[in-house]
């Protein structure tokens, strides 16, 4: 049998308190006093030892693995587990808190290791990133007695942890201190010192329960998928999320709605944390394509943050699973084509990732051409062009003989673009002047000079077209944005890069500029500055 107690019970002593106050908060910062922690034990089964203690007699370690293993997460100074000293049914004894200076102050008052018959141990973790209390009881567990004095919002953030070691243990009972379940059907157990205690056991998560459940759960997603509402949903899915009672695996699902509307109001943190714990959920069951959608929705949060490293590998797993559907697709790397021509706009923010990350660059100019070619496939050429130019960029990192050819052939090409959508073709034209900026570097560097000036002559003159057109758009507009579409900023080829009206040619004087917005790559970098100051 095992035994769950929080209990934090002072300032840390190394951390600062903020940072204390926040991993700590679903705690009253009450310790459990001596005579409640030692009846809690007595009346649940776990009576002081009469007669010599185990050590005594040996068998320590093989007596322990047969008895309950206590666990007291938040232990402040090891209130709680002091009290499971000395009793037979308690063969081990966990503390967990967040603060190491609190764990080495319960060991100095509780100690450690083998103590009247119980193995003490003291480990630093923090609660609110636990999955599983079996991370700490350890997986063998099969018996588990939970004591838990938290708030009631503490046990409400707690209470899907505490539902899951009730399900998954095989005799598992929960004991509250002084504050009840919202939602669980528990009994009294005691009341001393005006202190009540609760106990919950798997019977308490009544059907009522998990129907509730179910029906907020189908609620929220009304809201976000047909109201359309993701700033009125994400507060209905966290707390679908905070309280869920039902299997596990369900959880994934239900983070990856709330990473879709953090995604929708632009919140990429919470959406990057959201899709990270629906992964952890799925546990690789793409059985629903689950794992897909949180995959992508994942690669798209971290580029929304620019949080580039190791994310093309993140969109390639993306993209594979778009091309998974393919009969006709035998290895992953068939499934990566389908899945880009089937989805450009992935395909592209793969290559995009490629690049500014800086590691492949010649995949990163296979990925970009393949999603142009898709774009222009599905009547986009707008898009595809900007992609086909962005492959160049990065083909010139490594091959600037054959991306100075390819650029001679596609940078032309955009006075033959067409759209509706105004905003979207100024920024392929804008592309092409990037294209052009670059062309001229390459010239210079093969020690064409006059190619070169000539170059940037009509890179600036097309920029300088391209911001008076903008500038007069703006002002028939009354001064709003009258580029096409809105631009939300973020992920996709349509929200990434420089605003319409942004790209100048003394921009690209500017390393810093050209490093975070354009993600040119360190060797066109260097060319374009030794171009820009020699030419």
């Amino acid at each position: 049998m095992s035994i769950l107690a929080l209990n934090f019970t002072s300032k840390p002593q190394s951390v600062d308190w903020d940072t204390y106050i926040q991993n700590a908060s679903l705690s009253p910062f009450v310790p459990t006093p001596d005579i409640v922690a030692s009846r809690i034990f007595d009346t649940l089964g776990h009576p002081r030892r009469k007669g010599p203690p185990i050590e005594a007699v040996g068998g320590v370690v093989t007596a322990a693995k047969a008895r309950t293993t206590h666990l007291d997460l938040g232990c402040g100074w090891g209130a709680l587990n002091r009290a499971s000293l000395g009793r037979p049914s308690v063969g081990r004894t966990v503390g967990v808190d967040n603060d190491s200076g609190m764990l080495r102050e319960a060991e100095s008052r509780v100690g450690v290791g083998e103590i009247e018959g119980t193995e003490v141990v003291w480990v630093e973790g923090n609660l609110q990133g636990c999955k599983d209390l079996r991370e700490y009881l350890g997986l063998e567990c099969t018996s588990a007695l939970i004591t838990t004095y938290m708030v009631t919002d503490g046990l409400k953030a707690l209470r899907p942890l505490l539902g899951r070691a009730l399900r998954d243990i095989e005799d598992c009972t929960v004991v509250t201190v002084d504050y009840e379940i919202e939602g669980w059907e528990g009994r009294k157990g005691g009341d001393i010192m005006g202190l009540t205690w609760h106990i919950y056991n798997r019977d308490s998560i009544s059907d009522s329960t998990i129907a509730s459940n179910v029906a907020k759960l189908r609620d929220s997603l009304s809201v976000l998928y047909g109201e359309k509402d993701a700033e009125k949903a994400m507060p209905l899915l966290r707390d679908v999320a905070g309280t869920w009672d039902g299997p596990e695996k369900d959880l994934g699902p239900i983070y990856r709605c709330l990473g879709d509307a953090s995604m929708e109001v632009l919140d990429w943190s919470t959406a990057r944390s959201s899709y990270t714990k629906s992964l952890s959920y799925l546990n690789n069951d793409d059985t629903d394509g689950e794992v897909g959608l949180s995959t992508t929705g994942l690669a798209r949060s971290r580029k929304a943050l620019r949080d580039y490293d190791g994310l093309g590998e993140l969109y390639r797993v993306a993209v594979v699973s778009v091309g998974r559907g393919d009969k006709y697709a035998d290895t992953e790397s068939d499934m990566a084509e389908s899945g880009i021509q089937r989805n450009p706009y992935l395909g592209w923010e793969y290559g995009d990732s490629l690049r500014r990350e800086g590691k492949d660059f010649p995949v990163a100019a296979f990925v970009l051409d393949l999603a142009g070619d898709a774009f222009e496939g599905v009547g986009d050429p707008v898009r595809g062009y900007v992609a086909q130019v962005e492959s160049c960029v990065a083909l010139a990192e490594y091959d600037p003989e054959k991306a100075k050819a390819k650029l001679e052939r596609v940078v032309p090409k955009s006075t033959q673009l067409s759209s509706r959508d105004v905003g979207l073709l100024q920024r392929a034209i804008g592309k092409e002047c990037e294209g052009r900026v670059l062309l001229a570097a390459l010239y210079w560097e093969g020690g064409d000079k006059t190619k070169a000036e000539d170059m940037f002559g009509e890179a600036e003159a097309r920029l300088a077209q391209l911001e008076d057109d903008y500038v007069r758009r703006m002002e028939g507009k009354g001064g709003k944005d009258g580029g096409g579409s809105k631009r939300k900023g973020g992920f996709s080829i349509d929200e990434s890069g420089p605003e319409v009206g942004e790209v100048s040619a003394a921009k690209f004087k500017k390393a810093e500029w050209v490093k975070n917005t354009l993600g040119w790559g360190d060797k066109n970098e260097e060319r374009l500055r030794k171009f820009i100051k020699l030419g």
